[in-house]
């Protein structure tokens, strides 16, 4: 399992009370989770942030997942050492019955 794809599950899992980016780091295994949040907005899901103070002494956020896509395109690429990019290896179109994920109320209140 890739380690966006962890960090979807983790969100998931966490459903309205978001997970603290320290946490979320420590489940993944990677102090990169914040890249992966950003790649899963890209593909549609509705992620947002809210500063939190202090968690261990230490200032982060707390990641919401507030919606998932009807419809996601998984790539995965490769970087060609010949070419100096990336390289697309493989694309899967996943489609949902519908937009399930929705945090009601006072998110930030």
């Amino acid at each position: 399992m890739n380690d966006k794809i962890k960090t979807l599950q983790i969100l998931r899992e966490a459903g309205k009370d978001g997970v603290h980016s320290f946490i979320l780091n420590n489940k993944v295994g990677t102090f990169r989770a914040a890249a992966r949040v950003a790649e899963l907005k890209k593909q549609g899901y509705a992620i947002v942030s809210k500063p939190r103070v202090k968690l261990g002494g230490a200032i982060g956020c707390v990641y919401y997942l507030l919606s998932e896509p009807i419809k996601t395109i998984q790539e995965e690429k490769v970087w060609d050492y010949s070419t100096g990019k990336a390289k697309l290896i493989s694309q899967t179109t996943t489609e949902t019955q519908e937009n399930t994920k929705h945090i009601q109320g006072g998110l930030f209140s």
